[in-house]
C-alpha cells in the first residue's frame, strides 16, 4: 500500500497558519509534516482567485509540479483551495478536498461589503460567481453540509 500524500493545510482570513498545530501534533508520525502556506490574505483585499494563484505557487515551490496531495481547507481557506483546484489546474493532482467551515455557497455575512477594498470577502456574497453551486458547471453538489464537506476529485 502505498503511503498517504502529503497534507496541504490552508487556513482562512485572519487565521494565521499555526490555527493547525493541534491538526499537525495530531499527525505527527502518521504522515510526515502538513505543508500550511502563508497566503498573502491582505486584510481581505486580495481576490480569491489571485488568492489560489499564490496557493499554487507555494505547493509547486515545496513539492514541484506533479505530487499528489490531499487539501484542506479552514473558512476562507476552503474557498481558495477550490478555486485552485476547480478553475486553475488542482484538480490533476489532489487526491481528496476537505472544507471545514467554509461558506461554499456564500455567506450573508459578505453581502455588505464592497468588492473595493475588500475583494476576497466580496467574492463569498451569495450568489458570487466563485460560490456553489451558483458557480462553474464542474462545481460539486452543494448538498453536503455547509460547515464540512468533501468532494471527491479525479485522483
Amino acid at each position: 500500500m502505498l503511503p498517504p500524500p502529503p497534507q496541504v493545510l490552508v487556513p482562512g482570513l485572519w487565521a494565521p497558519p499555526d490555527l493547525f498545530n493541534t491538526h499537525k501534533r495530531t499527525l505527527d508520525g502518521r504522515r510526515g509534516s502538513p505543508f500550511t502556506p502563508h497566503l498573502p490574505h491582505g486584510l481581505g483585499v486580495v481576490p480569491l482567485e489571485e488568492l489560489a494563484a499564490h496557493l499554487n505557487q507555494a505547493i509547486e515551490a515545496a513539492f514541484g509540479p506533479d505530487q499528489p496531495l490531499d487539501v484542506m481547507g479552514f473558512s476562507m481557506g476552503g474557498l481558495i483551495s477550490r478555486t485552485w483546484i476547480q478553475l486553475q489546474g488542482g484538480y490533476q493532482r489532489v487526491r481528496r478536498f476537505t472544507s471545514v467551515a467554509s461558506p461554499q455557497q456564500g455567506t450573508l455575512a459578505a453581502q455588505v461589503w464592497p468588492r473595493w477594498p475588500l475583494a476576497s470577502v466580496a467574492d463569498m456574497k451569495l450568489g458570487s460567481v466563485l460560490s456553489c453551486p451558483a458557480g462553474p458547471p464542474s462545481c460539486p453538489s452543494a448538498a453536503d453540509s455547509p460547515s464540512r464537506c468533501t468532494w471527491p476529485t479525479t485522483n
